[in-house]
């Protein structure tokens, strides 16, 4: 229970603050997300009589405390979630972290979510509607993930297909026709083309050349 203002030390709820947005994240899910509510409980008393300005820039100073401690993949899909379903209440938030912990069972440093097969008397019910909720969030979130990923990738077009003159390619069609003596240029056109430099045609090297 909170304490009565009146029994309160000074400097007690400053006290409180400070751990309120330097708690850290050291065992599990469920013992982090009990302190945080412990230190809200503390603060948002009714003893306290707290306006609703300050309650509200409280819980968004406690919301980024939170979610700055949280392990990164938790972090990542309850701003997910905020992202599809819109800025949630923050205890609201918290809740749907130990909904998320019941299935991933986060750590410290968990960077990959890890699937387990849970013992019934932990696993969520199929019929929970908050389980289901996250489960049709998390849907939403991986299908917006793959299209922002998607459009970050670089669009690679291909070269377009070079066509040589006319006039080159057909120059010497008579097999009889005299060859000029090839100057760089056109030893550079024959290279991009990949023509002969004996009969000047594509399709084939000097050294196959049928003439």
């Amino acid at each position: 229970n909170a304490l009565s203002s009146e029994f309160m030390p000074t400097g007690f709820l400053d006290h409180v603050r400070h751990l309120l947005v330097t708690v850290k994240f050291e065992t599990n899910v469920a013992d982090y997300v009990a302190t945080i509510r412990k230190y809200m409980n503390i603060l948002c008393c009714k003893d306290m009589k707290m306006q609703d300005g300050a309650r509200q820039e409280l819980e968004k100073t406690a919301r980024a405390a939170f979610l700055e401690g949280c392990p990164q993949d938790l972090r990542e899909t309850l701003l997910g979630l905020e992202i599809i379903h819109g800025s949630t209440k923050f205890h609201d938030l918290l809740s749907a972290a130990e909904q998320l912990d019941r299935i991933h069972h986060y750590t410290l440093n968990s960077t990959t979510k890890t699937h387990t097969t849970l013992p019934p008397h932990t696993a969520p019910q199929q019929n929970d509607p908050m389980a289901m909720e996250i489960d049709n969030l998390k849907l939403q979130l991986n299908a917006i993930m793959v299209a922002i990923n998607n459009q970050s990738q670089p669009h690679f077009r291909p070269r377009p297909y070079y066509r040589p003159p006319p006039q080159h390619s057909n120059q010497y069609r008579n097999p009889g026709d005299k060859l000029q003596h090839l100057n760089q240029n056109d030893r550079n056109r024959l290279m991009a083309t990949g023509g002969c430099f004996r009969c000047r045609q594509p399709g084939h090297f000097a050294r196959n050349c049928p003439r």
